[in-house]
């Protein structure tokens, strides 16, 4: 099976305090052990939303994934301090 690499953008959800802080250092993928869903945490006090797609040669397994090469981004909505389930793949 082909790697898949999996392409994020993270904004914060409201004006971060510190305009030099950077959102990608609050958030942390934990991939799944087995299957394909896994967890983002977001160790900050800001809310953040995750913008995720795949990235990789088009494979018929992944056709129910956000694709990026097709312009297909979603997005996740991580409270602060807490996290959300995400697909990995």
């Amino acid at each position: 099976m082909a790697a898949m690499i999996l392409s994020a953008l993270i904004l914060a959800a409201t004006p971060q305090t510190d305009p030099a802080a950077d959102a990608s250092a609050c958030i942390r993928a934990v991939p799944p052990e087995s299957g394909t869903i896994g967890t983002l945490e977001n160790g900050c006090t800001d809310r953040l939303v995750v913008f995720m797609c795949v990235t990789g040669p088009p494979l018929r397994e992944r056709e129910t994934y956000f694709d990026c090469a097709k312009g297909q981004v979603g997005s996740y909505d991580v409270k602060a301090q807490g996290s959300a389930l995400a697909i990995f793949a």
